[in-house]
């Protein structure tokens, strides 16, 4: 799923649509300095937003394509990959994966 807009959130409209799920992948181009989880501010808006949904699935973080650089089709594979291990395992709910930094 793709947000056209952030403001307004569309809370309602996204609850309903991910609660089906066992897990969420969030890819954020982004980070929250200072933040709570030190997650990027996508990631932060999601999971409020299905705070009161009754199954809450996983949530997972990507954070990639900081400083404007391209998201690979391997990286789309990892984060997929990521995604599908956290419906399985309840301690990777708020994980965070740094993509295609510079080492």
């Amino acid at each position: 799923m793709n947000l056209r807009w952030f403001r307004p959130f569309p809370t309602v409209e996204l609850r309903d649509c991910l609660s089906r799920f066992k897990a969420v992948g969030v890819v954020d181009r982004d980070f929250a300095h200072g933040s709570p989880d030190n997650c990027g501010i996508l990631m932060h808006e999601v999971r409020s937003c299905l705070y009161p949904a009754k199954n809450r699935p996983a949530i997972v973080n990507f954070i990639g394509g900081l400083g404007g650089r391209d998201l690979s089709i391997a990286d789309a594979q990892r984060m997929y990959e990521t995604t599908q291990q956290a419906a399985t395992k309840d301690s990777m709910d708020g994980f965070i994966t740094w993509i295609g930094l510079r080492e």
